[in-house]
């Protein structure tokens, strides 16, 4: 999380409880803060992937009610039905993996890698997810963006 997010995410739920007439900041300020923070940054995320690659500017949006883990397979068909041309799935796969939009699930039980975990390591990333040839590797959708997309487990 960049630290101007952490404190917009504060600002969230202090704007909610005033809203409500609140004094103290509830539990349910706190989550409805985390669904406006999660769709600010697909936004911020959306329009970083536009920059550098034009023709994923929407893709986030084929993540909507998607489980929150997911096979290389089902990526690469979420991506195909945003219209991303099949030579372009690894590309874009590697965008969202460089964006944090996704992570790597350990395949020894350890910790979902993402690319801030292995220091922005594109070819470590690659390498965890055997190179994207192993169908048993699996990937795992950021929580901060499961708010926002609705995800599913």
């Amino acid at each position: 999380m960049r630290p101007r997010n952490l404190i917009n995410l504060v600002s969230y739920c202090k704007s909610n409880a005033i809203n409500m007439s609140r004094s103290k900041i509830s539990v349910d300020d706190i989550h409805k803060a985390a669904s406006q923070y999660s769709a600010d940054l697909a936004s911020d995320i959306g329009h970083e992937i536009q920059d550098v690659y034009p023709a994923g500017t929407d893709v986030l949006y084929a993540f909507i009610g998607a489980p929150a883990i997911l096979s290389l397979k089902e990526i690469y068909r979420r991506l195909a039905d945003a219209n991303i041309a099949e030579t372009e799935h690894t590309k874009l796969l590697e965008i969202l993996l460089w964006f944090a939009f996704v992570g790597v699930i350990s395949l020894d039980g350890g910790p979902t890698q993402y690319a801030y975990s292995v220091f922005y390591d594109l070819k470590k990333l690659r390498r965890l997810a055997k190179d994207y040839r192993d169908e048993a590797v699996q990937f795992e959708i950021h929580p901060a963006f499961r708010p926002f997309l609705e995800t599913s487990g």
